[in-house]
């Protein structure tokens, strides 16, 4: 009765497989045998079960397969009845004597799947038989918290009935309450409480179910709470913490809650942060005047020498800015950080920010380590709004920084005729040593930057300043070719026959290079000059 063809099968797992009841029957009264080894029972086993094949299961359990049989999961077919919430099927495997409590890979057993899948009947039926979670107590905490989340309480109710600890803690010292308690769940909490779960359970920041609901608002769970003995107990450092996530999250309520359990006001955090930091850099009026009314120190500094006044600032909150200024703020910086924040606010053209540190006492004209202003940043950046504010706020344009350059010179330098103009309008000067002026000059010719040269001129550079030498800007453009800039240069008036330290001129200089319409324009010019200079001497002569 035990042939095995060529798949390893037998006659009685052909008759199983195809369902045959009575057939199966005879054969297993006549001693014939499945031939199956473990893997290959359990997995026939599991199919069936989440089939739901209740008569498949009968016919393999008949044909002495082991109802125990675990497949390469460590599944067992009731892991499977149970996850699909199949009572008939787990009451079957029941009857043959499943292992209620077997534990797959990840230590879950039949009842867990039944609990976690919400098959409520068929975890009354395990527990009937003794079943077990098997759960460690971060696995009961982490199941246990997420049914709090999500304020599942049939979920909830399953697990402490099948004898979850609801005072498990998860790897940060975390119970279902505190969960329950931060998002507000007052029937979840009402059910905790109903199982002895500990009111004054402390997580790993000290933090309490009670804490968490203050800090979250929930006034309805503080009262269960309180009315179960919970007490509101802060350290100082707890205090700070509470009250500036409050503030951050804009949580006034909370806020009025925390103060009205006597929180510290001032309590600082690890980085010396008050609540009212925290309401100034997120821009929060409302809550900045509830805590400047509750005494709130305007002139706190963090680790960083920040105010309230600063975070305002730096967040372009000019409300909140202004309201803090009011109580006597200040942004208490050094001249060297005024500077910093103003130049780079001046580099990326935020004029909001310019204008509301300028208003709560920054001064305008503060400089950096290379007596660097924030006008000489706006004029070297070309950013003509930024520039007018700071003019507006009577920004000193005759500052040197730490090479003598003004902002004018910023200005001229990068090319900026806008700025250069608004500058001059207010009387600023270039104010360059003589030598960087021919310098600059030479250079712009030389390069055939016609509006870099002009601006430069503009700002009474002399056209025939001459370099050490002897050469002038016109030598250079000559040389170089360039007959746009000698036009413009000769056009000012400069001197067309300059001799430099060699005795050449800007025309032996278009000559030796080969630029003929240089020369042809310079050699006009030149033999003008001549009959200038004859036309003068014949009317001395005259005289």
């Amino acid at each position: 009765v035990n042939p095995v063809d060529r798949w390893d099968g037998t006659p009685l797992a052909d008759a199983v497989r195809a369902g045959h009841r009575q057939v199966v029957e005879m054969l297993s009264a006549a001693g014939a045998e499945l031939k199956l080894d473990v893997s290959q029972t359990s997995v026939k086993l599991c199919d069936k079960a989440r089939e739901g094949s209740v008569e498949g299961v009968r016919l393999l359990l008949d044909g002495s397969a082991d109802v125990n049989a675990a497949d390469y999961d460590g599944r067992t077919c009731l892991h499977l009845a149970s996850a699909t919430g199949n009572l008939m099927m787990t009451r079957e495997l029941l009857k043959a004597k499943a292992n209620v409590n077997s534990v797959d890979r990840w230590g879950g057993t039949p009842l867990a799947d039944a609990v976690r899948e919400g098959h409520s009947s068929v975890a009354k039926a395990l527990l009937e038989h003794e079943a077990r979670l098997e759960f460690d107590e971060v696995k009961t905490s982490s199941e246990l918290c997420e049914c709090a989340r999500q304020g599942d309480i049939n979920g909830l109710t399953m697990l402490l009935t099948a004898g979850a600890d609801p005072n498990a803690c998860d790897y940060d010292k975390r119970t279902c309450l505190h969960l329950a308690a931060s998002v507000g769940n007052v029937a979840v909490v009402k059910r905790l409480l109903e199982h002895k779960a500990i009111v004054g359970a402390k997580d790993r920041w000290g933090g309490t179910p009670l804490a968490d609901a203050v800090r979250e608002g929930h006034e309805q769970v503080s009262e269960l709470l309180l009315a179960a003995g919970a007490t509101l107990d802060f350290s100082a450092e707890r205090d700070a913490r509470e009250l500036c996530e409050s503030a951050r999250l804009g949580d006034i309520e909370g806020v009025k809650l925390l103060l009205a359990g006597k929180c510290a006001v001032n309590a600082t955090d690890y980085d010396g942060r008050t609540c009212l930091h925290l309401a100034a850099a997120t821009g929060n009026l409302v809550m900045a005047k509830e805590l400047v009314a509750h005494g709130a120190g305007v002139s706190i500094t963090d680790r960083w020498g920040g105010t309230p006044l600063s975070d305002a600032v730096h967040g372009g909150h000019f409300e909140v800015a202004m309201e803090l200024r009011k109580h006597g703020a200040e942004l208490k910086y050094s001249r060297l950080k005024t500077a910093g924040e103003l130049c780079e606010l001046a580099r990326v053209g935020d004029t909001n920010l310019i204008r509301t540190m300028l208003a709560v006492g920054a001064e305008v004209d503060a400089s950096d380590y290379d007596g660097r202003t924030c006008l000489m940043v706006a004029c070297a950046t070309g950013n003509m709004h930024v520039v007018q504010v700071l003019l507006d706020a009577k920004a000193d344009p005759s500052v040197k920084d730490r090479w003598g350059a003004t902002a004018l010179a910023d200005a001229v330098r990068e090319g900026h005729a806008h700025v250069a103009k608004m500058l001059l309008a207010v009387g600023a000067s270039i104010d360059l040593e003589p030598s960087e002026v021919v310098s600059r000059l030479c250079d712009y010719a030389g390069a055939g930057q016609l509006e870099h040269l002009e601006l430069l001129l503009n700002c009474k550079a002399d056209v025939d300043a001459a370099d050490y030498d002897k050469r002038t800007a016109l030598h250079v453009a000559a040389s170089a070719g360039h007959l746009h800039i000698v036009e413009h240069l000769v056009s000012r008036g400069c001197r067309v026959d300059a001799v430099d330290r060699w005795g050449g001129t800007a025309l032996s200089d278009a000559q030796r290079e080969g630029f003929t319409h240089v020369c042809k324009f310079l050699e006009g010019r030149r033999q003008l000059v001549v009959l200038k200079r004859s036309s003068s001497q014949e009317q001395l002569n005259l005289k």
